[in-house]
């Protein structure tokens, strides 16, 4: 199987205002008074294979979003090198990454700062395709957006609506149409559930690698939470302090993480979202019964999906 992302030797860097050091006090690690910079992604090598769906996975503030952004070139990698789909993008200028970001999309966080509020959501959808001529008229995009919304468990009336008119489940929905809108080979999905209900999690995360997977496309999923990792990956790496601590199988490190950054992350899993008694590995399940669970559920969970008012 060939490797849509190859990321080899990622390095990047901040560096720290005068004022930022001024009130903070740091300790030995990734924070150098020295040179005042942060070191917030160092070192890191992974690779993606084609119509595989991979995981980084570690606690707040290690080094995840950031990796994924600069992996995405929206912002500039300080060192290594990123192979996407054969070709090396790591230097190229914005003109240059033009046709590649049509094929490398990116699902935020934080649905609701990355949608436009001044724009209805039929617009939200069909400016992408429009702008990448994926499309002949406005009338083919508008029906390719009204399928989207279908397909992600909103209704066409619903286009007509503004962003801050959806709950946050259902502008999460919405930016998954929007990624899957100018059908890209790849999709990097940074902590899409953080904010939801596990129920709403759950149909999250089933709906993304069920339709990440019909249209033959590959991911890159960004998790701090194990329970979730297991519903959707094989396998994953654990990043801590910017640096890999460990790499396995979702399954092996459910049973046995070998680091101490990967044990904080099951024990949290277990003590917070998995039901009392059960181990993680046993209750979560692998990744191959929760998608073939989720191909099934996917009509039942579009229908409660519709049914949602806004009260997630």
């Amino acid at each position: 199987m060939s490797k849509i992302l190859q990321v080899e030797h990622l390095v990047q860097e901040f560096n720290l205002t005068k004022d930022f050091l001024d009130k903070v006090k740091f300790k030995k690690g990734r924070f150098s008074l020295e040179n005042q910079v942060v070191h917030a992604v160092n070192d890191v090598s992974f690779d993606v294979e084609q119509g595989e769906v991979f995981s980084l996975v570690g606690e707040s503030g290690c080094g995840k979003s950031t990796t994924a952004r600069t992996v995405i070139k929206l912002i500039e990698p300080k060192a290594g090198k990123i192979t996407f789909d054969g070709r090396d993008i790591t230097r190229l200028k914005p003109q240059e990454m033009r046709p590649v970001r049509r094929e490398m999309q990116m699902i935020f966080q934080d649905p609701y700062a990355s949608l436009n509020p001044r724009q209805k959501v039929m617009e939200i959808l069909t400016e992408p395709m429009l702008f990448h001529k994926l499309c002949t008229s406005k009338a083919e995009a508008e029906e390719k957006a009204v399928n989207l919304l279908e397909r992600v468990g909103l209704s066409s009336e619903q286009a007509n609506r503004y962003p801050h008119q959806f709950s946050g489940g259902q502008r999460q929905r919405i930016g998954i149409a929007r990624a899957l809108a100018v059908e890209p080979k790849f999709i990097i999905a940074d902590e899409p559930t953080t904010a939801l209900d596990s129920i709403t999690q759950r149909q999250i995360v089933d709906l993304l690698t069920s339709l990440v997977d019909d249209a033959g496309a590959s991911m890159l999923f960004i998790t701090h939470d194990f329970a979730v990792l297991a519903r959707a990956t094989t396998r994953c790496y654990v990043l801590d302090g910017g640096s890999i601590a460990e790499t396995g199988t979702t399954a092996s490190l459910l049973q046995a993480p070998a680091s101490e950054p990967a044990r904080r992350l099951v024990d949290a899993a277990r003590l917070l979202t998995l039901p009392h008694g059960n181990s993680a590995g046993s209750s979560v399940g692998s990744r191959e019964s929760a998608r073939a669970q989720s191909k099934r559920e996917t009509f039942k969970n579009t229908a409660i999906m519709r049914k949602d008012d806004g009260n997630e």
